[in-house]
């Protein structure tokens, strides 16, 4: 017998409370460099750690990009959790793209 299992990316994040991630430099992404996401060509992908949840930019079909505003980082809790971003694909199938662990940090 074979299993077969999707694959996903695992990357783990850190991010300052109340700083921007907004800008062409300092946005949160992620690179799949090996192919292993389905076509995300029409898809909603979204980010999500706890309560918090966000939509993602498919900026090409192996990168996505995540802007957070210094309001959302300030709304952030100061802990190490996990977070993963799931793509809804065109026929409504959800498949995991990433997962990982988002810590957020004080400025103090």
């Amino acid at each position: 017998m074979t299993v077969s299992t999707p694959k996903f990316l695992k990357d783990d994040i850190e991010v300052i409370r109340g700083d921007d991630y907004v800008t062409a430099t300092t946005p949160l992404t992620w690179t799949d460099t090996d192919a292993i996401w389905p076509t995300l060509a029409g898809a909603t992908v979204t980010f999500t750690r706890a309560t918090f949840s966000k939509v993602v930019t498919v900026t090409s079909q192996s990168l996505l990009t995540l802007q957070l505003t210094a309001a959302e980082t300030t709304s952030l809790e100061c802990i190490k959790d996990s977070y993963n971003i799931t793509a809804v694909l065109t026929g409504g199938e959800i498949q995991t793209l990433v997962i990982g662990k988002f810590i957020v940090l004080d400025k103090s």
